[in-house]
């Protein structure tokens, strides 16, 4: 038997689920409409799982912006966790096209990495890794090493920050890290002598990461 056609082929279809869900988070979120939020959310899971092949859904998606940050924000735990999970989905679904909504997306997840709650930040950790291993997004390396190096006065930032990465490292090729040379070998500097063992530890197995990537920069 055929498995059954899509319900969300064509660009148009969509862009109809996409307005749903702006509209549902135009309203305020209390106890009475955070369950229909968080509803919203995981329909739009399989919508990205039928159509992220489409050309012109990286743009739809991104009309979801203010959606995405503010589920990803809330206080609530399973809202800002089903969130986390859309994120993974579009991280798996659109691999390195995922990098046109790395923007809006990976600044938010890792600022979560800040909280007191420790299922959150596990959940945060978790999503980072997800996305890094399916679309390499190297781009985030800026940011990374802008926590490495300021440094963040949040130790588990610096540390999921380290262990991003590390981790981007061993999943992208040299033409894709490349470009983001010199923010690597600063977060590599700095995160050597951070105050927390951990990331020195995490900033030791990238510098031999990188050593193999650039072997012609260890002159330098």
């Amino acid at each position: 038997m055929h498995p059954p056609p899509s319900k969300h082929d064509t660009i148009a279809s969509v862009d109809a689920e996409v307005a749903v869900l702006v509209s549902v988070f135009e309203q305020k979120e209390t106890e009475d409409t955070w369950i229909q939020m968080d509803d919203a959310l995981a329909k739009f899971v399989t919508v990205v799982k039928e159509a992220s092949h489409l050309t012109g859904f990286v743009a739809a998606v991104r009309k979801l912006k203010k959606p995405i940050l503010l589920a990803l924000n809330t206080e609530r735990t399973r809202l800002s966790r089903t969130a986390m999970l859309l994120c993974e989905v579009l991280g798996q679904c659109l691999e390195d096209r995922f990098e046109g909504l790395s923007d809006i997306i990976l600044p938010a997840v890792l600022k979560l990495c800040t909280r007191a709650n420790k299922v959150i930040v596990t959940s945060a950790n978790n999503t980072l890794k997800v996305i890094i291993d399916h679309a390499g997004v190297p781009s985030l390396i800026t940011l990374l090493s802008e926590n490495i190096c300021a440094p963040s006065p949040s130790k588990s930032l610096r540390i999921s920050s380290a262990e991003c990465l590390n981790r981007i490292l061993g999943v992208n090729t040299y033409a894709r890290l490349e470009k983001y040379v010199e923010p690597l070998e600063a977060a590599i500097k700095n995160g050597t002598v951070d105050s927390t063992p951990e990331v020195r530890g995490l900033i030791k197995s990238t510098f031999e990461l990188y050593k193999d990537m650039f072997p012609g920069r260890l002159d330098g």
